[in-house]
């Protein structure tokens, strides 16, 4: 390795040790967040590696070319994963200022690029950890929309599940694993799913969805899909949905009427005609 590669690796190297250093300093009042320094740091590494090849390519003009575009997404996805693990913004910012510092500090020629290049970058990471913030929050209501969906054994055997309201690809999935566990847990033999209600329903949703015949039919229960209708069915024919053995209507009252019927005891014989069958039979001989 040529003397000016051993000099670059060390300059590397120096950058993200500031930058752990820097790292750790603002993280130690959110030790309890989730995430170490160290891991942190790990994640930040990338981005010190891309922007240091941008600063080689480009320290005499504006931050451009290929590893400057590679640093720019590696800011923006490193904001975006803190959001996602709930790391404070206080720490995601200062993992950048750590970086401009650092640099700076080895190299004061280096303050007019690493300035510029800043005005850009902390655009990124404030629109990467707005973004991550609002699709943990996201996945959050949906988790809790999942839970609070009523999932009622109304009499022994019998399920009633009713998906409602506005629910996504994961919330539905989640949804559909709750119901597939009381299934099992209350050896359930019917299940009326009510998808009547949903809102802004789209193929993903009802494809999570019809997860809940399959799982019942494999645990040897019937399942009763109500309120196809309107939007919901238009959406359930466009989806092509295999057949798993459920019964699919209109009505949550007619499915709630033939699951009744599904899981009513046969009715009793007469004790007349128990008395007569047997003579019967003989006379038959």
């Amino acid at each position: 390795m040529s003397a000016s590669g051993d000099s670059d690796d060390k300059a590397l190297e120096a950058v993200l040790e500031r930058v752990r250093e820097g790292i750790g300093r603002a993280h130690k009042p959110f030790a309890t967040a989730g995430l170490s320094s160290d891991d942190i740091a790990a994640e930040f590494a990338p981005f010190v590696e891309c922007v240091s090849r941008a600063l080689a390519q480009s320290r005499d003009s504006a931050p451009s070319g290929v590893s400057w575009n590679e640093a720019r997404s590696m800011a923006w996805l490193f904001s975006h994963r803190m959001a996602n693990h709930g790391l404070a913004p206080a720490v995601v910012t200062a993992a950048l200022s750590s970086w401009r510092d650092a640099v700076v500090r080895s190299d004061d020629g280096f303050r007019p690029w690493v300035e510029r290049a800043c005005d850009e970058l902390f655009a990124l990471v404030i629109e990467g950890y707005a973004r991550g913030v609002e699709e943990r929050e996201k996945l959050r209501a949906q988790r809790a929309l999942a839970d609070a969906a009523p999932v009622r054994e109304l009499e022994p055997g019998f399920l009633l599940a009713i998906a409602a309201g506005p629910m996504d690809a994961e919330g539905a999935q989640q949804f559909a694993e709750r119901v597939s566990r009381d299934i099992l847990r209350r050896d359930a033999r019917v299940v009326v799913l009510d998808v009547g209600d949903l809102e802004e329903v789209t193929a993903a949703v009802m494809a999570e969805l019809w997860a809940i015949p399959s799982a019942a039919r494999t645990l040897g229960a019937r399942t009763f899909v109500g309120g196809l209708r309107g939007m919901v069915l238009e959406v359930v024919s466009s989806a092509g949905l295999a057949e798993e053995g459920e019964v699919r209507v209109a009505l949550v009252a007619e499915a709630m009427r033939l699951a009744r019927e599904a899981i009513a005891p046969p009715p009793e014989v007469p004790f007349w005609k128990r008395w007569l069958e047997p003579r019967s039979a003989r006379k038959t001989k």
